[in-house]
């Protein structure tokens, strides 16, 4: 079985912590990799072919760049949505509510075919989770975006 063409990494404070959530949205464990105090480092996951990188936020051997300290002193994922289809949108949800999570996005039905609804997890991260409930065909819901999106404010 191949691993990861697509991965993504977190920087979390408690590896196992968020080990713990993620599995809770479908993500199944690859492989740990402890120190020697006998917390986790890193955490690999897997769902579907992406394999999600769980990595501590201290303690990594990451060069210590002025880079390396913004990302230790957050906030995490600040401009980066993590998009996550789901089969039960209603249970995902429920979820995610009862740990931890900030609803910024009640589920919704979109004009492109999907339910979704968004939260920021426990460590900081965005995350929309969708679940399709209609079928659009591709050019119709590009459309119908550009459409809803041109007649939204716009943040500056």
């Amino acid at each position: 079985m191949e691993l990861g063409r697509f991965r993504v990494g977190l920087r979390v404070p408690d590896v196992s912590e968020a080990t713990h959530f993620y599995r809770g949205l479908g993500f199944g464990e690859v492989g740990m990799v402890p120190a020697d105090d006998g917390r986790v480092l890193m955490a690999i996951l897997q769902r579907e072919g992406v394999m999600l990188l769980v990595d501590a936020l201290i303690g990594m051997p990451f060069a210590p760049t002025e880079r390396e300290r913004q990302v230790q002193s957050g906030p995490r994922g600040l401009g980066v949505a993590l998009g996550l289809g789901v089969d039960d949108l209603a249970a995902t949800y429920a979820y995610c509510q009862g740990h931890g999570c900030t609803i910024t996005a009640q589920p919704a039905d979109t004009s492109y075919g999907d339910r979704v609804s968004e939260c920021i997890d426990p460590f900081g991260y965005l995350w929309e989770i969708s679940q399709p409930v209609a079928v659009v065909p591709v050019d119709e819901a590009l459309q119908v975006l550009g459409a809803d999106w041109s007649q939204r404010p716009v943040s500056k």
